[in-house]
């Protein structure tokens, strides 16, 4: 606690050290708040996405089976079933989740991992976040909290879009498996993210996490 009778210099540094403390004294929230803007863009981009591929099914059907036929082998090893994609799920299985959703997720944990502690050092704020009265354990584990709160409101958004696109359009899915397929994403983005923060704090370079 701070002295009553002191100058006006140490009462300011006082309050500000306060400041600091109570700050990093909820580091998953304060995680969370710094990145609001990105995880509502990512979230929003992706609703609008997933009702999108919703609505233009109907108009591909019939393109899809067309080139199905025609296909080479080799295009199947890649992106999957084709003949499978005139489903409503198998759509969504070869146009979202097969390749776009894994990509984006796995960004998103790249990202996270690359920048969790790398972000503090570059910014100067390590070294405050170091001195406050909070283990390197708890810093660690609250940013990862943080980052799986997240991942997870983004996938939250996903399923939210492509259930809407059921409702509004002639699509019906399995919205179950919908849910278990972005689940996967999420937890792809979680091992992605968790093991760039692993190679980030031991090579204590930003650029080799990444």
């Amino acid at each position: 606690n701070c002295p009553k009778k002191k100058p006006v210099l140490k009462t300011c540094l006082c309050i500000s050290m306060r400041k600091v403390t109570k700050m990093f004294n909820n580091i998953y929230a304060r995680y969370i708040a710094e990145r609001k803007l990105s995880t509502v863009l990512t979230s929003v981009g992706l609703f609008l996405l997933s009702i999108m591929y919703s609505g233009i099914y109907e108009t591909m059907k019939g393109t899809i089976s067309d080139f199905a036929k025609n296909a080479p082998n080799g295009i199947e090893a890649i992106i999957g079933n084709l003949s499978a994609a005139a489903s409503p799920n198998g759509w969504l299985n070869v146009e979202l989740f097969s390749l776009f959703v894994p990509i984006v997720f796995a960004s998103i944990g790249i990202m996270f991992g690359s920048g969790a502690i790398g972000k503090e050092e570059e910014s100067g704020t390590l070294e405050l976040l170091l001195a406050s009265p909070i283990s390197r354990r708890r810093i660690i584990l609250e940013k990862a909290f943080g980052f799986s709160i997240q991942t997870a409101i983004i996938s939250v958004a996903t399923w939210l879009g492509v259930a809407t696109g059921s409702i509004i359009f002639t699509f019906s899915v399995n919205l179950s498996n919908v849910f278990l397929a972005i689940s996967s994403g999420w937890l792809v983005s979680l091992v992605f993210g968790y093991f760039t923060l692993a190679v980030q704090n031991i090579s204590k370079k930003r650029l080799v996490g990444m």
